[in-house]
């Protein structure tokens, strides 16, 4: 899990935001996405956002799902529509995509435990560090 501490981001309360990562646990599954529950000691056990990340093609989404449309809504991050969302969970998916363009953690996710597509061992799988991200523009 990831973690980013924040102050003076549009549309989010300051605090520490946790991204768990959720993954499919089906062995004959290859879908190469996961979920992210974001969760923030300040909620208790309440779920900030829930976010899909696809990190593959769409032609990729398109031919695993054989459906042009799920293909679009898996590519990339974006919102889960099936899973707890909140009024803060725009800025989180904002957030969340700020924090994969740190390139440690973007290979931190799309490895995975236990990943097929992965040509990193997984004992050197390290949890990147935390974050701290200010606004300095407000």
């Amino acid at each position: 899990m990831r973690s980013a501490t924040v102050r003076g981001i549009p549309n989010l309360p300051d605090g520490q935001y946790g991204f768990l990562e959720l993954y499919c646990d089906e062995p004959e599954c290859d879908c190469r996405r996961v979920i992210i529950q974001v969760i923030s000691p300040t909620s208790g056990s309440k779920i900030c956002a829930t976010i899909h990340y696809g990190w593959e093609s769409l032609e990729f989404y398109e031919t695993w799902f054989r459906d042009n449309e799920y293909g679009r809504e898996y590519t990339g991050a974006t919102l889960d529509p099936f899973n707890p969302q909140t009024e803060n969970s725009d800025a989180l998916l904002r957030l969340f995509i700020q924090v994969l363009q740190d390139k440690a953690y973007q290979v931190f996710v799309e490895v995975g435990p236990g990943q097929k597509t992965s040509t990193i061992q997984q004992d050197s799988r390290a949890a990147p560090a935390d974050l701290t991200i200010v606004n300095t523009q407000g």
